[in-house]
């Protein structure tokens, strides 16, 4: 028997307002990541705490969404602009990926493997954490 339920990368039905949906979600979250990388930019070689920050908080928004646009209340459109859209504009791994490989290429080692886990750990845990929250809202 198949589940209603979506996860929240699945397409589900392709239409045009449900591309308008993750657009829009996906610009206002783009526009947030921009804005935190302006105003938090550390030092060439110290923790990247503007990914991080998007990162850890996009996981916590993804969680909540999880939660409450998948198992309480399935709402298509509102998981689209939110969890496919805002969450895949304002978290990126590739920028992760690309910063980690800097701190290795400058001999950053240490800096390089406390970023990767604390950004794996604290991204689950918020993740988890917006589950935990929505299923008390």
């Amino acid at each position: 028997m198949e589940s209603d339920r979506r996860k929240l990368g699945e397409v589900g039905r392709l239409s045009f307002t449900n591309i308008i949906y993750v657009a829009l979600g996906a610009a206002v979250g783009g526009i947030a990541r921009y804005l935190t990388s302006f105003f938090i930019t550390p030092p060439a070689g110290s923790f990247p705490w503007a990914t991080f920050i998007v990162n850890v908080a996009g996981s916590f928004i993804i969680g909540l969404i999880l939660f409450l646009y998948s198992e309480r209340s399935p709402n298509e459109s509102m998981r689209l602009l939110l969890g496919v859209g805002f969450c895949g504009g304002l978290t990126t791994f590739s920028t992760f990926s690309a910063e980690t490989v800097q701190l290795l290429q400058l001999q950053r080692e240490a800096v390089a493997f406390i970023y990767i886990g604390a950004s794996l750990i604290c991204s689950l845990a918020a993740t988890y954490a917006g589950f935990l929250v929505a299923r008390h809202i």
